[in-house]
């Protein structure tokens, strides 16, 4: 039944090539906009407090990511779930990959902790995001790289781990002293280009 399922995706999808690239894109390389948000979010001047809000917040980000992918690493190694390509050897991957555990998909989980990680420190860019994690989500699946369930259970890893990175005191404490220690270096790194 799965195997059926992935033919008929494919043979569906092979009539319109740019969006079975798009999607191929999208799962090779979807999660670059997460990354290049954050650092141009780190980077961008702006108010003193504006810009210690927004840096807590992607530290906040790059936590629940962390904890994240902990728990994938677990999950992984207690149950290793082959991808769709490894377990129906008919069925080939639209994109390179390796062998490794299907659940749950790390892109939906890490992708899903960000947007709701943003959302919940009231930042817009979470809509987007989230809309960019259902899509990155379904392009893992189109590509035959997870199983929706894969997804689905990146999801619900991501939301939790956002949950807790949020109510987290030692999150809140862990993201001072990197704030701290930033600020520190950065200030180091300013006066001794001013001697230069």
């Amino acid at each position: 039944m799965i195997r059926f399922i992935f033919l008929c995706l494919g043979r569906l999808l092979v009539y319109r090539r740019a969006v079975l690239m798009a999607f191929a894109w999208i799962a090779r390389f979807g999660y670059l906009a997460y990354v290049l948000y954050g650092l141009v979010e780190w980077f961008r001047p702006g108010r003193m407090a504006g810009t210690l809000y927004r840096r807590r917040t992607l530290l906040y980000c790059l936590f629940s990511v962390g904890l994240g992918s902990a728990a994938s690493f677990v999950i992984g190694r207690i149950w290793s779930r082959p991808r769709p390509f490894v377990r129906h050897r008919g069925i080939s991957s639209l994109i390179p990959h390796k062998e490794n555990a299907s659940f749950p998909s790390n892109h939906a989980m890490n992708s899903m902790a960000v947007a709701l990680m943003l959302l919940s420190r009231k930042n817009w860019m979470g809509f987007p995001f989230l809309a960019g994690s259902v899509v990155l989500g379904a392009s893992r699946v189109v590509c035959r790289l997870h199983y929706v369930s894969d997804v689905v259970g990146g999801f619900a890893i991501g939301a939790v781990s956002a949950w807790a990175i949020r109510r987290s005191a030692a999150a809140k404490e862990a993201a001072t002293y990197v704030l701290w220690l930033y600020d520190g270096l950065a200030g180091a790194m300013a006066a001794w280009r001013r001697r230069w």
